[in-house]
């Protein structure tokens, strides 16, 4: 073998090397980009749900305003009570059977804040 196939396949080898490097840089960064971006979209629509359900008086239009809210967003809706038991589901064939897989104690505490000054 001679210095130019020697050269020529150490040439490769790094290019091929530098550019796996770079597209995988490039793609777990626009990864955590759109990740990040989809979960501020989430966190943001679930503000906007909380607050249309909160203006309810009653739970009489509970059902239809989920229903609604599933149809908009296609969400799997869930609702609790503030005891943490399950009100309803949409679709109906989820399988909750209560908020506690959910509702952690620091999202209780954030939740209480947050309705102080809502």
């Amino acid at each position: 073998m001679n210095i130019q196939s020697k050269l020529a396949f150490v040439y490769i080898v790094l290019l091929s090397f530098g550019v796996v490097v770079i597209s995988s840089y490039a793609i777990l960064t626009i990864r955590s980009f759109l990740l990040e971006e989809a979960i501020q979209k989430f966190e943001s629509d679930a503000i906007t749900l909380s607050k249309l359900l909160k203006d309810e008086s009653t739970n009489e239009n509970l059902p239809e305003q989920a229903f609604f809210i599933y149809e908009l967003t296609r969400y799997n809706v869930a609702l609790f009570d503030s005891a943490g038991k399950l009100l309803i589901t949409i679709p109906d064939n989820q399988e909750l059977t209560n908020s506690r897989e959910f509702l952690t104690d620091q999202l209780r505490e954030e939740l209480s804040d947050s309705n102080n000054h809502i």
